[in-house]
């Protein structure tokens, strides 16, 4: 392999899962009647192949797609993208629009690098997030993906929801709707009553969605701090002359996603992506909760941004599962839960050895270590591969990769090394090594600014004025293709199905009284990928052979519950549940206690003892006074 190539595809990322159906909007029927869209039209406006590129505006020194001018302060601080273009009409239009900074801003007092000032002394990549309601990622995941960048030299700037200048403090503000699928290429509303696979409702496309979405609030009322100019290509009659404007000139630099319910037709995907691009889906309506756990949001924000930045799933090519390929656009490493829990959210920054899979011998190719702040930082990061019985195993430096795991040295002979979450049927092949920090920040002889995606094909089809509809995101490519499902067995496992959790463990008892016993026990250690959220509690007085619930739920995380009202010198037993949002999981063990007697009970011999030597005393001073007055 050569490396990636400057061809534009998209790719579909599936991960099967069980699913658990959001059904929180199962009576909202339907979800959302259609939107209109007339905030800024598809045009052929763009600035690489209209304007010369940055030639015009100071150059690109940094090699990150945004001209030297456009974040100098030539313009004024802040990002200012200001350019001509004569493209339609021969009428020549001049674009522009204004993002303020905060200066001194920087990613600890901003983790989402909103506010932090652009620098020609630095690469940066804005990207704008939106989110269907009840779909939004949690502002950690954000701060995460920022983070990574940042370990690389890279600022990367994320306007959360619909008025970013609220994030962090306020949370993430969503579009304000919600629908149960998204179609990710389709042009145009398909169906007003199209039935739904959670629930039923409307589904939507994602290109109409971004029509109508792109932009904050602000900018798309025209607000003239962001949207100073009105001058509109011959043509176009927008709502809104200064949100056109200042929209086209935006969307030249930011990329754009949103956070959706689920896929049209692939409820199970975590997410859609233009490979070498500026747009893309995350869809988690299938995994935890419904909208994913912490890992994987912020797992999927930065695989489907780097399949925006040029990178497949086996970097410079769509080998996935490559034992020689350690980053999070690999399938293993998307999600922590897939194969390695110490997983770092990164790319790979290290080309492993290549492998030849016809000519394969026991060797070790190496591996890097977990990064600081890791829980297993200091250790060999551990690669996995498929052996020929289809097993899965893994190893780390330091220890020879014995691939066919015959246990022995053995001469040279062909394997097929991925066959992992899919029945491969292709013959063996070289399986590269692939540095993607390197490329991100270098380029190659195939794509020399992987940052800018305006050449890119994705970037711009073709101009479709009549149906008001962004043309960045039509992408007719002949190489567009989805990804086979991640179906993880044996050694890896997938924790991203939602399943009741596993049994409580070390439930004791502890007799306080003659009608009270304290029990106590240690949640499961594996919650099912959904978070505990209470306990049912059984109770037996004849050993276990017929059980009441005396409490359905508790309603609590707490581990522990006092047993009041019993009777006295009697035995029970009892037994705990685990519960989370699919149910309620397996037993724990059973453990009993004995009510004490109430002749027995400690504490009322210890009373009644104290007021048999309280009246003794008193008796003895009544009979001294008695004495004394008669004296």
């Amino acid at each position: 392999m050569t490396g990636v190539g400057f061809k534009a595809i998209l790719v579909l990322a599936s991960f099967t899962v069980l699913l658990v159906f959001n059904s929180a909007y199962a009576t909202n029927n339907p979800d959302s009647v259609p939107i209109g869209a007339n905030t800024y039209a598809a045009t052929p406006v763009s600035l690489d192949l209209n304007d010369g590129g940055c030639a015009n505006y100071g150059g690109d020194p940094d090699n990150d797609g945004i001209c030297a001018h456009w974040k100098d302060g030539t313009y004024g601080s802040g990002l200012h993208v200001v350019f001509t273009d004569s493209s339609i009409g021969g009428v020549q239009v001049q674009y522009r629009y204004d993002l303020p900074c905060t200066p001194g801003a920087t990613l600890q007092s901003d983790p989402s690098g909103y506010t932090v000032c652009p620098s020609t002394n630095q690469k940066d990549i804005y990207l704008q997030i939106d989110c269907m309601t009840g779909q939004c990622p949690q502002p950690q995941a954000i701060y995460d993906v920022v983070s990574a960048f940042a370990q690389q030299g890279i600022v990367l700037h994320v306007g959360m929801g619909q008025n970013p200048a609220t994030v962090p403090t306020s949370g993430i503000a969503d579009i304000g709707l919600h629908y149960c699928n998204v179609k990710n290429v389709v042009k145009n509303y398909d169906s007003a009553n199209a039935a739904c696979t959670s629930s039923s409702g409307y589904y939507q496309s994602y290109p109409f969605l971004k029509q109508n979405f792109f932009g904050t609030a602000a900018e798309r009322s025209g607000n003239t701090s962001y949207c100073p100019l009105n001058g509109v290509p011959p043509g176009y009659s927008p709502s809104n002359a200064n949100a056109f404007n200042c929209l086209t000139a935006k969307r030249q630099v930011f990329h754009y996603a949103m956070f959706v319910n689920y896929q049209w037709g692939a409820p199970t995907s975590s997410g859609w992506s233009e490979v070498y691009g500026n747009d893309f889906i995350i869809s988690l309506g299938g995994f935890t909760n419904g909208v994913g756990s912490l890992d994987e949001q912020e797992g999927s924000i930065m695989h489907e941004l780097g399949h925006n930045l040029g990178l497949n799933h086996g970097g410079s090519d769509i080998n996935n599962y490559k034992p020689n390929y350690l980053s999070v656009m690999n399938y293993l490493y998307q999600f922590k839960e897939n194969a390695d829990s110490c997983r770092p959210l990164d790319y790979s920054n290290t080309a492993l050895a290549n492998l030849n899979e016809n000519s394969l011998t026991d060797s070790n190719i190496g591996s890097y270590a977990y990064p600081s702040g890791s829980s297993c930082a200091g250790q060999q990061r551990a690669i996995f591969w498929s052996t020929p019985s289809g097993g899965i195993i893994s190893s780390t430096t330091g220890v020879t990769d014995d691939w066919d795991n015959n246990g022995v040295d053995t001469n040279t002979y062909s394997q097929i090394l991925n066959n992992i979450g899919t029945q491969y049927t292709g013959s063996p092949t070289t399986l590269t090594g692939f540095n993607d920090w390197n490329f991100i920040l270098n380029g190659n002889s195939n794509n020399p600014e992987p940052m800018d995606f305006r050449p890119s094909s994705n970037f711009y089809q073709t101009v479709l004025p009549a149906s008001n509809l962004d043309s960045d995101v039509i992408t007719q490519n002949t190489l567009n293709h989805s990804d086979m499902p991640l179906l993880l067995a044996g050694v890896i496992h997938q924790n991203n199905v939602n399943t009741a959790p596993s049994s409580p463990t070390g439930l004791a008892t502890n007799v306080v009284s003659s009608s009270q016993i304290d029990l106590s026990w240690t949640s499961p250690s594996n919650n099912s990928n959904s978070p505990i959220t209470g306990y049912e509690i059984k109770r037996s007085t004849d050993n276990g052979n017929t059980w009441s619930t005396i409490q359905a739920n508790t309603g609590s995380t707490a581990t522990t519950y006092s047993d009041t009202g019993l009777s006295s010198g009697t035995q029970y037993t009892y037994q705990v549940y685990a519960i989370n949002s699919v149910g309620t999981g397996a037993s724990s063990s059973t453990a009993s206690g004995t009510t004490n007697n109430n002749q027995q009970d400690p504490m009322q011999a210890i009373g009644w003892a104290a007021g048999l030597a309280i009246a003794a005393i008193m008796s003895g001073i009544g009979i001294w006074i008695a004495v004394r007055r008669r004296s």
